[in-house]
Protein backbone atom coordinates (compact mmCIF):
# COMPACT_ATOMS: atom_id res chain seq x y z
CA UNK A 1 0.00 0.00 0.00
CA UNK A 2 2.79 2.44 0.86
CA UNK A 3 4.42 1.76 -2.52
CA UNK A 4 1.11 2.58 -4.25
CA UNK A 5 0.94 5.90 -2.39
CA UNK A 6 4.49 6.79 -3.33
CA UNK A 7 3.92 5.78 -6.94
CA UNK A 8 0.66 7.78 -7.14
CA UNK A 9 2.27 10.91 -5.73
CA UNK A 10 5.32 10.59 -7.96
CA UNK A 11 3.22 9.99 -11.07
CA UNK A 12 1.07 13.03 -10.29
CA UNK A 13 4.18 15.13 -9.56
CA UNK A 14 3.02 16.23 -6.12
CA UNK A 15 4.30 15.70 -2.58
CA UNK A 16 3.08 12.56 -0.78
CA UNK A 17 1.34 14.78 1.79
CA UNK A 18 -0.72 16.49 -0.94
CA UNK A 19 -1.55 13.11 -2.46
CA UNK A 20 -2.71 11.70 0.89
CA UNK A 21 -4.76 14.82 1.62
CA UNK A 22 -6.45 14.55 -1.78
CA UNK A 23 -7.33 10.90 -1.20
CA UNK A 24 -8.74 11.76 2.23
CA UNK A 25 -10.76 14.72 0.94
CA UNK A 26 -12.10 12.84 -2.09
CA UNK A 27 -14.65 11.24 0.19
CA UNK A 28 -15.72 14.70 1.34
CA UNK A 29 -16.85 15.98 -2.04
CA UNK A 30 -13.51 16.70 -3.66
CA UNK A 31 -12.53 15.91 -7.24
CA UNK A 32 -13.08 12.20 -7.98
CA UNK A 33 -9.52 11.66 -9.18
CA UNK A 34 -9.50 7.93 -8.60
CA UNK A 35 -12.71 7.48 -10.61
CA UNK A 36 -11.24 9.63 -13.39
CA UNK A 37 -7.98 7.68 -13.38
CA UNK A 38 -9.74 4.29 -13.40
CA UNK A 39 -12.18 5.34 -16.13
CA UNK A 40 -15.34 4.66 -14.15
CA UNK A 41 -17.15 7.93 -14.96
CA UNK A 42 -18.20 9.47 -18.28
CA UNK A 43 -18.94 13.03 -17.16
CA UNK A 44 -16.95 15.41 -14.96
CA UNK A 45 -18.56 18.64 -13.78
CA UNK A 46 -16.66 20.82 -11.32
CA UNK A 47 -17.21 24.50 -10.53
CA UNK A 48 -14.94 25.17 -7.55
CA UNK A 49 -11.42 26.56 -7.58
CA UNK A 50 -8.77 23.93 -8.26
CA UNK A 51 -5.50 24.54 -6.42
CA UNK A 52 -2.10 23.99 -8.05
CA UNK A 53 -1.33 20.59 -6.47
CA UNK A 54 -4.85 19.35 -7.14
CA UNK A 55 -4.62 20.56 -10.76
CA UNK A 56 -1.44 18.51 -11.28
CA UNK A 57 -3.22 15.44 -9.92
CA UNK A 58 -6.23 16.11 -12.15
CA UNK A 59 -4.03 16.36 -15.25
CA UNK A 60 -2.34 13.09 -14.30
CA UNK A 61 -5.71 11.42 -13.89
CA UNK A 62 -6.92 12.81 -17.24
CA UNK A 63 -3.87 11.39 -19.03
CA UNK A 64 -4.85 7.94 -17.76
CA UNK A 65 -8.59 8.29 -18.45
CA UNK A 66 -10.34 6.41 -21.23
CA UNK A 67 -13.99 6.97 -20.31
CA UNK A 68 -14.76 10.69 -19.97
CA UNK A 69 -17.02 12.03 -22.69
CA UNK A 70 -17.83 15.44 -21.20
CA UNK A 71 -15.79 17.75 -18.98
CA UNK A 72 -17.20 20.98 -17.53
CA UNK A 73 -14.69 23.06 -15.57
CA UNK A 74 -16.52 26.38 -15.91
CA UNK A 75 -15.98 28.68 -12.96
CA UNK A 76 -12.95 26.82 -11.55
CA UNK A 77 -10.82 29.99 -11.67
CA UNK A 78 -8.41 28.35 -14.12
CA UNK A 79 -5.44 30.33 -15.41
CA UNK A 80 -3.76 30.37 -18.82
CA UNK A 81 -0.99 28.15 -17.40
CA UNK A 82 -3.51 25.59 -16.18
CA UNK A 83 -5.31 25.50 -19.51
CA UNK A 84 -1.97 25.10 -21.30
CA UNK A 85 -1.46 21.99 -19.19
CA UNK A 86 -4.84 20.68 -20.35
CA UNK A 87 -3.86 21.37 -23.96
CA UNK A 88 -0.68 19.31 -23.46
CA UNK A 89 -2.77 16.44 -22.07
CA UNK A 90 -4.99 16.53 -25.15
CA UNK A 91 -1.99 16.74 -27.47
CA UNK A 92 -0.69 13.50 -25.91
CA UNK A 93 -3.81 11.79 -27.21
CA UNK A 94 -5.42 11.48 -23.79
CA UNK A 95 -9.18 11.42 -23.26
CA UNK A 96 -9.97 9.41 -26.40
CA UNK A 97 -13.73 9.36 -25.70
CA UNK A 98 -14.06 13.06 -24.85
CA UNK A 99 -16.23 15.08 -27.23
CA UNK A 100 -16.89 18.17 -25.08
CA UNK A 101 -14.78 20.32 -22.78
CA UNK A 102 -16.16 23.51 -21.24
CA UNK A 103 -13.59 25.88 -19.75
CA UNK A 104 -15.36 29.22 -20.18
CA UNK A 105 -16.22 31.39 -17.15
CA UNK A 106 -12.61 31.29 -15.95
CA UNK A 107 -10.07 34.12 -15.56
CA UNK A 108 -7.91 32.52 -18.28
CA UNK A 109 -7.71 34.42 -21.54
CA UNK A 110 -10.11 33.68 -24.38
CA UNK A 111 -7.10 32.52 -26.40
CA UNK A 112 -6.22 29.89 -23.78
CA UNK A 113 -9.84 28.74 -23.61
CA UNK A 114 -9.97 28.46 -27.40
CA UNK A 115 -6.68 26.53 -27.43
CA UNK A 116 -8.33 23.82 -25.33
CA UNK A 117 -11.26 23.58 -27.73
CA UNK A 118 -8.92 23.50 -30.73
CA UNK A 119 -6.76 20.77 -29.17
CA UNK A 120 -9.85 18.67 -28.57
CA UNK A 121 -10.96 19.07 -32.20
CA UNK A 122 -7.52 18.21 -33.61
CA UNK A 123 -7.31 14.78 -32.02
Amino acid sequence: MWAELLYGARTAGVPVQAWLLQIWEMGAGKLPLDAIRRGTITKLEWHEKIEKDEWKMLLDALVQNTSLEEINLGGCKLTDEQLQGLVRVLEKGALPECIYIYVDDNPASEEAQQAVKDALKQR
